[in-house]
């Protein structure tokens, strides 16, 4: 399973509530729209004021091709068109990763 990892840090001029608010209800409903998309998590900080980052999302891809496919995509480019909307676009950081999971209790 291959998984894109993006770090999210709000805008300047928005608050956490504001942030996490317009990423839920605006921006999930474009992101979730990407083709090949497996799954999809975000996890929001707990102490906003003391995180360099307010939220990393997680997006779950089959395996390289289906990610470029999905990320190549009309979906993609509305869903990374919006982040402006709430964040800061150059504050955070992508980053492809093979997931290994080494313990899984649920």
């Amino acid at each position: 399973m291959i998984k894109l990892v993006i770090t999210l840090a709000r805008k300047e001029g928005t608050s956490f509530e504001e942030f996490k608010q317009y990423y839920l209800d605006e921006h999930v409903p474009i992101a979730e729209e990407i083709p090949n998309l497996q799954k999809y998590t975000v996890a929001f900080a707990l102490s906003p004021d003391r995180s360099e980052y307010d939220a990393v999302a997680e997006l779950y891809f089959e395996d390289a091709a289906a990610m470029k496919e999905g990320m190549e995509s009309e979906a993609a480019g509305a869903a990374l068109d919006d982040v402006p909307n709430f964040a800061d676009h150059d504050a955070g950081f992508n980053m492809a990763t093979e997931e290994l999971v080494q313990v899984d209790e649920t």
